[in-house]
């Protein structure tokens, strides 16, 4: 079989295994998602700081994925504002910790997520995953929640009579909470033993009441602040109750007359408190929180793909900060296919393969303009500063070392300039492969000292421009999407690298270089 068949061969068994994979994915969760019931939404929180005054610390709290919620999409918009995302260590919370840089009216976060709420529980993935068991916490009182005051003790002795069932002294308690209180809108309403004792409590008040009355019974219970998924806008989140029964976290809404009746469809965003955004200093932040329901299902989810062995095939299962890794990881094959194309097929040269992927995708997740200059102010520095250091014949991996600290000392001098003046890079930005930047500058002084001055500006010039295609193609949200649900697709995309790399005809441009004897007549 000669190489030519062999090559052909290869890459069609690689495009026929990734359609059929992708093909045979869409078939199986178009038959698991016809089962259970969902429903999907874009939640858009949009929080302000009444304030100008650097420093000042916004938490934010975040969704999380669970036996009822898949979190399949995050995105952060902030102005003004530094941010990290950290997890609680008690209920595994997240927060957006968001700090203020620099003096401004009105820094600003806006995180839109998409999220999709099961009818059913289904059990997290993998053996131990016991994430929802209750904490010791959720048995504790505390000064919001005094289980052991006499005054609850005696009312849950009261509602208890002669029940043994733990369902049926929560639906007393229930009953009680939601009936025997009156309803009020007094903020200073909250207290659970002036509840009890004065008849009456707001929607805060009625819920630690609840949960009050079930510590006491020793069933776990916890507050739990969250949205109650409705096609509207609001600017305060909602408030429930959550008790440990049967094994799975019932929700009583203190709201509502039934116990464990629905609304709509809860999301649950942080366990143990009700306070979904926090300023330090005494700060207002506004609210305002958009949610509108998706007609679908992202292709190839369902809600099975989050449960048994088979879920380690399902990368949109995954936390969002995991799959934004991820996608950057399976954009690399692209580039490389599309740095094969530019090299083979066209014939221009790039310093190192890799590289252009490496640049596209820092723009792609981070701010070009800050990026940008960042990347050019890197390189000046290197190619200034490894020119310096021609006079003094150093060996390689120490000429290397100094390049990288130059590089390093302005990359640091750059980010502090950018804090300065409120632009807060990108941790990605931060993170450019410097080290991948450093090779390029040792590569460009080769190419320099080998084929002159020129010939390497050409070569760093071709490294950009292939860098600025794969930077457009990654920038096309629905890519990083696509590989998500449909990793397979990788498969034709290593098909195209096979046809590429056996590909040995003229370059276009040789074409372009050897056009006066293609042109020439016999005999000329």
């Amino acid at each position: 079989m000669s190489s030519r068949m062999a090559t052909w061969m290869c890459a069609g068994i690689l495009a026929v295994l990734g359609a059929g994979l992708i093909l045979l994915r869409t078939q199986t969760a178009y038959r698991r998602a016809s089962g259970p019931a969902q429903s999907a939404w874009r939640v858009t929180w949009q929080v302000r700081l009444a304030s100008q005054k650097a420093g000042t610390r916004l938490r934010v709290s975040l969704p999380n994925n669970s036996e009822t919620v898949s979190v399949l999409r995050e995105e952060f918009i902030r102005r003004g504002l530094a941010m990290d995302v950290v997890r609680s260590k008690v209920h595994q919370n997240r927060e957006a910790v968001c700090v203020a840089v620099q003096e401004r009216p009105e820094p600003h976060l806006t995180v839109t997520y998409d999220v999709v709420i099961w009818e059913e529980a289904v059990p997290p993935a993998g053996p131990g995953r016991d994430l929802n068991r209750p904490p010791s916490q959720d048995l504790e009182p505390s000064s919001q929640i005094p289980s052991g005051n006499p005054v609850v003790v005696n009312l849950l002795g009261q509602l208890r009579g002669d029940v043994k069932l733990a369902p049926v002294l929560l639906d007393r308690i229930h009953r009680y909470c939601t009936g025997a209180l009156e309803l009020t809108d007094e903020r200073d309403s909250a207290d659970v033993v002036s509840a009890i004792q004065q008849g009456s409590a707001n929607s805060i008040g009625r819920t630690r009441t609840l949960v009050a009355l079930c510590r006491a019974g020793g069933i776990p219970a916890r507050i739990v602040g969250g949205l109650c998924l409705r096609a509207s806008e609001i600017d305060r989140p909602d408030v429930w109750a959550e008790a440990w029964v049967d094994g799975r976290w019932r929700i009583y809404d203190c709201t509502l007359a039934s116990a464990d009746a629905r609304r709509g469809a809860y999301l649950p965003i942080r366990a143990g408190g009700a306070m979904l955004v926090r300023a330090t200093d005494a700060v207002k932040a506004s609210t305002r929180i958009a949610m509108e329901p998706l007609e679908d299902l992202p292709a190839g989810f369902s809600r099975d793909d989050r449960a048994g062995l088979a879920s380690v095939l399902t990368l949109s299962r995954l936390s969002p900060a995991m799959q934004a890794t991820l996608s950057l990881l399976l954009l690399l094959p692209f580039g490389a296919f599309i740095t094969a194309v530019f090299r083979n097929l066209i014939g221009v040269q790039t310093f190192g393969t890799f590289t252009p992927s490496l640049i596209a995708i820092t723009f792609t997740y981070a701010d070009w303009r800050t990026g940008l200059l960042i990347l050019v102010g890197v390189l000046a520095t290197g190619i200034s500063g490894r020119r310096l250091l021609n006079g003094l014949h150093l060996l390689m991996v120490p000429r290397l070392g100094v390049v990288l600290t130059f590089a390093v000392l302005f990359l640091a001098i750059a980010v502090s300039v950018c804090e300065y003046a409120g632009v807060a890079p990108s941790a990605r930005v931060v993170l450019l492969p410097t080290v991948i930047l450093t090779m390029v500058i040792e590569r460009f002084h080769v190419s320099a000292e080998e084929n002159g001055l020129r010939a390497a500006f050409a070569r760093l010039g071709w490294t950009f421009v292939v860098a600025g295609t794969c930077w457009a193609l990654f920038s096309q949200r629905f890519l990083s999407r696509l590989v998500l649900s449909f990793p397979e697709t990788l498969f034709v995309v290593a098909a195209g690298l096979v046809l590429v790399g056996h590909y040995s005809g003229y370059r276009l441009v040789e074409l372009r270089r050897f056009r006066d004897l293609v042109s020439a007549k016999p005999g000329g």
